[in-house]
C-alpha cells in the first residue's frame, strides 16, 4: 500500500472514532450518578414513607391521607429491593397488607359506615394487627439492611434494630400511658435522628460501590403510583356520594282509619296539633295514650348555624309529658322535632336526651326503653314519607351541667333524603317516678345537623358546632325542667 492509500485509510478511521464520539452522550457528573442510583432511589422513597406513616396531623383528614401514602411509598421502595434479600421480600408483603389497610380506611372514613365500625367491640383488634405487622415490617427491616452490611464487609451493629425498638416504645408508652408533653418531643426528636441515621447509612453503602440485586419493575414507580392514587381517589369519591349518610328504609306513610277519636281526646288536653299528627296509631296503643289524664308541653325555637354554608337553620324542639288517669306515678314522654327551614343538604342527623345525672334516674325513674318507639316524616311532592329511625336506644354520657358527672339517656341517628321537606320525627318512652317525694327532673336535648360533607366522617358530638368551633355540623340545645306530684304536673322550667 502506497504512502497515500495509508494516510487516507488512517483519516477515514479517526473521522469514523470522531464520529461516533460524538455520538454518543457526555458521561455525567460522579455526584449526579451517586443520587440516581436505584439504591439511594429505593431508601428515599422508604425514608419518606416511614416519615409519613409515624407523624400524622390531626386535621383536614391528614392522619388518615398521610399514612395511607406513605404506604404507597414503603411498598415502591420495597418493590425495588424485592431481590436482594428475603427480608426485604418480607419488607414488601408486609407493606402490601399494610397498603390495602390503609386505602381500605381512608375509604371507609369517606362513609357512614366508619362512625358504625368505631363502636363494634369485635373491630378492635384491627388496631392491634396493624401495630403488630408495623412492628414486623421494622424489624425485618433492621435485617435485610444487616444482610446487606455482611456482604459489604460492613461489621452491622445493634443500630439497624433501632427503629423497631422506638415503635415498640412508643406502642407501650400509648398504651399504658398515653403520650404527650415532653415525652412526644422526645419520641419526635428520636425517630428524626433515626431517620437521618438510615440515610447516612444509605450513602455508606453506596460509597462502598455495592451492587445491589434491583428488582426489575415492568411498570415504572410513577405510573404505579399514579394508579393507585386514582384508585384511592375514585374511592373516596363514591364512598362520600353513595355511603356520606345513613342507609333508610323509607315508605309512603301507611294510610290509617279510625284515629279521629283518640286525636280529638289528645288535642282537648293542650297536645299540640302539628306534632300529635306525626304520631301513629301503633305508637298511640303502645304508649296507652288512652289513658292521659293531664298533659304539659314546652316548645322552643332554636336557630342554628349550619356550619361552613353560611346558612341558619331553625328547628322546634316540642317536649310532651302525659300523666295516665288515676295513677300520678305512671307518665309518657314524647319529644318531637320538625325542621322550620330547608335542611340544605341530606346528611346525618344525631339526636341525644339526656337526664339530669345517671344515680338520679337509676335511683327514682324506671323507665321502659324496651318500648322505646317512634319515627321520622318528610314531606315529597304533596305526599309524607317514613321511615324508622337507623340507631334508636339507651346511651350514656358525661355532663359538665351540674359538675362532671355520668348521665343517662337517649340517642337517635337517621338521615333524611335529599328528595324531600318538612322533615320531622318523635321519639317516646314510658316511664314510672319512684320517689314518693315531689319529682323534678331536668333534662336537655342536643340535636347534630349536618351541613356539608366532611372528611373522615366522625361522631356528629365531636364535630358538633360548639362554642369557638366551626365544624361540619350545626347544634340546637333546649331544656327543660319537668315537675311533678299528686297535685302538680308540669313543665317549670325551659329554654334553649
Amino acid at each position: 500500500m502506497n504512502e497515500n492509500n495509508k494516510k487516507l485509510h488512517l483519516g477515514n478511521k479517526m473521522d469514523l472514532d470522531d464520529l461516533l464520539g460524538n455520538a454518543l452522550p457526555e458521561i455525567p457528573p460522579e455526584d449526579i450518578t451517586r443520587a440516581a442510583t436505584p439504591w439511594k432511589s429505593a431508601f428515599r422513597l422508604i425514608i419518606i414513607g416511614l416519615l409519613l406513616r409515624l407523624v400524622t396531623f390531626q386535621f383536614y383528614g391528614l392522619q388518615i391521607l398521610l399514612p395511607a401514602i406513605g404506604a404507597v411509598l414503603l411498598f415502591l421502595g420495597f418493590r425495588s429491593l424485592r431481590k436482594e434479600n428475603r427480608f426485604f421480600q418480607s419488607c414488601l408483603t408486609i407493606s402490601a397488607i399494610l397498603l390495602g389497610f390503609s386505602f381500605l380506611y381512608a375509604i371507609l372514613s369517606a362513609t357512614v359506615y366508619a362512625v358504625i365500625a368505631s363502636t363494634v367491640p369485635a373491630l378492635t383488634p384491627l388496631g392491634y394487627a396493624g401495630m403488630l405487622l408495623t412492628e414486623a415490617l421494622f424489624i425485618c427491616f433492621g435485617l435485610g439492611i444487616r444482610e446487606v452490611l455482611k456482604k459489604t464487609g460492613t461489621k452491622a451493629s445493634i443500630s439497624v434494630f433501632s427503629l423497631a425498638l422506638w415503635y415498640a416504645v412508643l406502642a407501650l408508652l400509648t398504651f399504658f400511658s398515653g403520650i404527650g408533653g415532653v415525652s412526644l418531643i422526645l419520641m419526635l426528636f428520636a425517630l428524626i435522628a433515626l431517620l437521618i441515621h438510615l440515610y447516612r447509612l444509605s450513602r455508606t453503602l453506596d460509597e462502598k460501590g455495592y451492587d445491589l440485586t434491583m428488582a426489575e419493575n415492568h411498570m415504572p414507580n410513577p405510573t404505579f403510583a399514579l394508579i393507585l392514587g386514582i384508585v384511592l381517589l375514585i374511592g373516596l369519591f363514591a364512598g362520600s356520594l353513595f355511603f356520606g349518610r345513613y342507609p333508610m328504609n323509607w315508605m309512603p306513610e301507611s294510610w290509617e282509619a279510625d284515629n279521629g277519636s283518640w286525636r280529638a281526646r289528645l288535642l282537648s288536653l293542650g297536645y299540640p296539633e302539628e306534632a300529635l299528627n306525626d304520631i301513629s296509631a301503633g305508637d298511640y296503643q303502645i304508649l296507652c295514650l288512652q289513658d292521659a289524664e293531664a298533659i304539659t308541653v314546652s316548645e322552643n325555637i332554636v336557630s342554628f348555624a349550619a356550619s361552613g354554608s353560611g346558612q341558619t337553620c331553625r328547628i322546634r324542639l316540642t317536649n310532651v309529658a302525659i300523666r295516665n288517669q288515676g295513677d300520678s306515678l305512671h307518665w309518657v314522654m314524647i319529644y318531637h322535632f320538625r325542621f322550620l327551614d330547608d335542611t340544605s343538604f341530606p346528611g346525618r342527623e344525631e339526636w341525644d336526651i339526656t337526664f339530669t345525672s345517671d344515680s338520679f334516674v337509676k335511683k327514682y325513674l324506671l323507665t321502659d326503653f324496651g318500648l322505646l318507639c317512634g319515627r321520622v316524616l318528610e314531606d315529597r311532592k304533596g305526599e309524607t314519607y317514613e321511615a324508622q329511625y337507623y340507631s334508636l336506644g339507651s346511651a350514656g354520657y358525661q355532663s359538665s351541667a351540674f359538675g362532671w358527672q355520668s348521665t343517662s339517656g337517649l340517642h337517635a341517628a337517621f338521615s333524611f333524603s335529599s328528595l324531600g321537606e318538612h322533615q320531622r320525627g318523635y321519639v317516646a318512652y314510658r316511664c314510672i317516678w319512684t320517689n314518693p317525694n315531689p319529682m323534678q327532673l331536668a333534662c336537655g336535648e342536643n340535636f347534630y345537623h349536618q351541613a356539608r360533607r366532611t372528611y373522615p366522617i366522625g361522631p356528629a358530638a365531636a364535630e358538633g358546632d360548639l362554642p369557638n368551633k366551626k365544624g361540619p355540623f350545626g347544634r340546637a340545645y333546649a331544656f327543660y325542667v319537668l315537675a311533678a306530684d299528686e297535685e302538680e304536673f308540669r313543665i317549670i322550667d325551659s329554654g334553649n
